[in-house]
């Protein structure tokens, strides 16, 4: 599925669920990498639940959101398969905040 780049904009401080609706945190900044600009990451700030993964922010790749909705992200992912190292490694060129 793919979504809309308009939609993209403006998600900073929504929450962020997994598919079976377990809250992992809020979008930080969405992140477009220099080199692939038609790509977008998460910056999620974490909540308890992805704190458990040792991490307090995750980089979710766009191919893994499923929905953008007007008050909260879903994710096309369950909260037992959160524990992704992909997930906590920042994308190429991203600086920082």
């Amino acid at each position: 599925m793919s979504i809309a780049e308009s939609a993209w904009d403006g998600i900073e401080g929504l929450d962020v669920f997994t598919s079976d609706e377990e809250k992992i945190g809020e979008v930080r900044q969405v992140i477009r990498p220099p080199d692939d600009p038609a790509q977008h990451f998460l910056l999620v700030e974490a909540g308890e639940l992805a704190a458990l993964l040792g991490t307090s922010r995750l980089f979710v790749p766009d191919e893994d959101v499923l929905s953008i909705e007007t008050d909260r992200i879903i994710l096309d992912t369950s909260a037992n398969a959160i524990n992704r190292p992909d997930w906590t490694t920042p994308p190429v060129g991203f600086g920082g905040e």
